[in-house]
């Protein structure tokens, strides 16, 4: 069920992930949500939690399936997208003014971004 998101269409399950809520998207899975979705610009799951460094997201979605090494149209891996928002002034400025329910920490985003890239960094990836 693809929802109307600005000028692409993002699965429930990308927006949970994109908002850190780790109840609602372990509630999609449990009914049936594809965890390895993708939306118009490839997107998956993974990708946003990675780019957000949402440690329990990502770890929950790996224990339940999800593919580490999944590439979205731009080529990147979720690994890839670990160091979107290194800089402060990035990350407030990139979500602020679009999504005023999210909540900001930083320093939150740069203690789980270790954890995540460690992660995401396992042997075990499978390539997709």
């Amino acid at each position: 069920m693809p929802h109307e998101h600005f000028d692409k269409e993002r699965p429930p399950v990308i927006l949970a992930a994109q908002y850190g809520r780790t109840w609602l998207i372990d509630e999609l899975l449990k009914r049936g949500a594809d965890l390895n979705i993708r939306d118009k610009r490839g997107v998956a799951v993974l990708h946003e939690a990675a780019k957000l460094c949402r440690f329990e997201i990502c770890k929950n979605l790996i224990a339940a399936g999800a593919t580490k090494n999944v590439r979205d149209k731009q080529d990147n891996r979720p690994l890839d997208l670990t160091s979107h928002f290194i800089q402060k002034g990035n990350f407030e400025k990139y979500y602020t003014p679009y999504n005023v329910n999210m909540t900001l920490d930083h320093e939150r985003y740069l203690q789980e971004r270790l954890k995540v890239r460690g992660l995401l960094s396992e042997k075990n990836a499978r390539p997709m």
